[in-house]
């Protein structure tokens, strides 16, 4: 998916684990694993917490996860 791939990318580019971003939000690791390749949506509490740690706009994460799920049910 889109989103995850974006997400990814961002944590990559700040140099962050996912231990470090397990660490910092309480995001089981997994959980963030299986968000960046798809497999699970975040839910608007992970966005926020997503979207403050790698300074992005979070009604724009939420746009975008929400238009993948969209996409999802075509």
């Amino acid at each position: 998916m889109y989103f995850g791939t974006v997400i990814k990318n961002i944590r990559e580019s700040q140099g962050f684990s996912l231990i470090d971003i397990q660490k910092i939000t309480g995001i089981n690791e997994s959980q963030l694993c299986r968000i960046e390749s798809g497999a699970r949506f975040p839910t608007n509490e992970q966005i926020i917490l997503l979207a403050n740690i790698y300074n992005l706009d979070e009604k724009e994460l939420l746009i975008q996860r929400d238009s993948d799920k969209l996409l999802e049910t075509i």
